[in-house]
């Protein structure tokens, strides 16, 4: 006899679905709906995502009006507008050490 699991349906991420995630999942320690944009960065590619907006969504909580402003320059950088509008500009970062794994929502892009 084989065990059938049940596996949870996918949560979208936005911003209401926040307070719904584990408490394991960091989320922005700033109320997001003061956040405005203070820098403005051209392209949000995943070294950007995964350094200087993670470090600025950091500091927010001090200072809410150094949101960033992604501006993208080239046809496929509309794509990754997309995707991060349809989550309220928010996205995941995941990071693996060889001893654990965390989640972090990142919320410094506002526009």
């Amino acid at each position: 006899r084989s065990e059938h699991k049940t596996v949870a349906a996918p949560m979208k991420l936005c911003t209401a679905n926040l307070p719904r995630l584990s408490k394991t999942v960091a989320v922005p320690a700033f109320e997001r709906s003061a956040l405005r944009p203070g820098i403005v960065h051209l392209g949000v590619g995943g070294f950007h995502r995964s350094h200087q907006a993670v470090y600025t969504g950091r500091t927010l909580a001090l200072d809410s009006s150094w949101g960033i402003c992604g501006v993208g320059l080239v046809p496929s950088d509309k794509k990754m507008q997309e995707a991060l509008a349809s989550q309220d500009n928010l996205y995941t970062l995941v990071t693996k050490t060889s001893k654990s794994t965390s989640a972090e929502v990142i919320g410094s892009i506002c526009d």
